[in-house]
């Protein structure tokens, strides 16, 4: 299947551990539990089908795998019939909210619980801290800072032109149905290779001095670089990287932090100009969630790299979103723009200007 094809259906950027190419893979190397199996679940929706004993697939999920339509919203039949699969090997589909099913018997006589509803929550991470977003903001910009960085925009269709097309960028679908236009790049799992070199002893705060310290900045790479993905060493890395870019290595650790938290900083503000020029879209500010929220100091990068102010939400964002789904199933919140309003009402975020750092 040639990649323009697979686009126009899926609208899905290439990712070499999406589902498609790791199905695809296992069929073929002759996986014998692919051939022999007769319901695929992503991992949410096991633990889900454990509980119950009801299969579902929960869209923000099943809407990265590379295998759903983007217009019909559902599994593409031509896309699983070239890796040998079909849509009956997946679980009906549901929207984060829906109640799979409640507590099966035996679960129950386990547990001692009685019949307790079992909710699809947006089991993907990024959409649940999406619920995060502001209510008031259209279109809000966003970096979702986890182990991966997930930079988008929020609309309410799906965008698909050659621009976004050539940026390889997502249509993802989003909590609430909104539409996430985004693009997944290398995250905190570039800094935390860092901290396994630097040692136990250096702590975030050390590591944040060490960026503040080293005032002239040196070098920057792509931190999606092969070179630097599992590198064993990832300081000898990042030096030979800058060699072969024509920069000076960093020589220092204050110099390695810099070049690290500035390299992804400026990585997140090129792939959301990438986006938001085929558009035709600005934003006035970009939000940032997940664990790297609560990074003062990258947040602050990021800020100085776009040029704009940051908003830094819960670093808990995920957890919370996931229970504010809950919520909405059970009633007690009702949808996404309520979900929202309390979410800027609890507070606890943080704003970092250009070059106040």
């Amino acid at each position: 299947v040639q990649r323009a094809n697979l686009y126009k259906v899926t609208a899905s950027q290439d990712l070499s551990c999406k589902t498609l190419f790791q199905l695809d893979a296992m069929q073929r190397m002759g996986c014998s539990s692919l051939a022999v199996v007769d319901k695929i679940l992503f991992l949410a929706d096991s633990l889900a089908y454990l509980l119950t004993g009801e299969m579902a697939t929960e869209m923000t999920m099943a809407a990265t795998s590379g295998l759903v339509n983007i217009y019909t919203r559902g599994l593409e039949p031509k896309i699983l019939m070239s890796i040998g699969l079909s849509p009956r090997q997946f679980g009906s589909f549901v929207e984060p909210t829906a109640i799979v099913g409640h507590l099966s018997d035996s679960v129950r006589r386990l547990c001692d619980l009685p019949a307790v509803p079992v909710v699809a929550v947006a089991s993907h991470e990024v959409a649940s801290s999406l619920v995060f977003l502001p209510a008031d903001e259209p279109g809000p910009a966003y970096i979702h800072l986890g182990n991966l960085a997930t930079v988008g925009i929020e609309t309410d269709s799906p965008v698909i032109n050659p621009g976004v097309e050539a940026a390889n960028v997502s249509n993802a679908y989003g909590p609430g149905g909104k539409n996430e236009v985004q693009k997944v790049v290398m995250g905190l799992r570039l800094l935390q290779s860092c901290r396994d070199e630097w040692g136990a002893d250096v702590s975030l705060s050390d590591e944040q001095a060490m960026v503040r310290a080293a005032k002239n900045l040196v070098s920057i790479v792509d931190p999606d670089s092969p070179s630097l993905a599992n590198a064993p060493q990832l300081m000898r890395a990042l030096a030979e990287e800058c060699s072969a870019t024509s920069q000076r290595p960093p020589s220092t650790r204050e110099e390695f932090a810099r070049c690290v938290y500035s390299s992804m900083a400026n990585k997140y503000a090129e792939v959301l100009r990438s986006i938001l020029i085929p558009m035709r879209r600005s934003v006035a500010r970009v939000f940032v969630c997940g664990p790297g929220a609560g990074n003062a100091q990258m947040c602050q990068c990021i800020a100085d790299a776009l040029d704009l102010p940051v908003v830094a939400v819960a670093p808990e964002s995920a957890a919370a979103g996931n229970l504010l789904t809950q919520a909405m199933a059970a009633g007690e919140v009702r949808g996404l723009g309520e979900a929202r309003r309390l979410m800027v009402r609890a507070g606890g975020q943080a704003e970092f200007r250009p070059g106040e750092g």
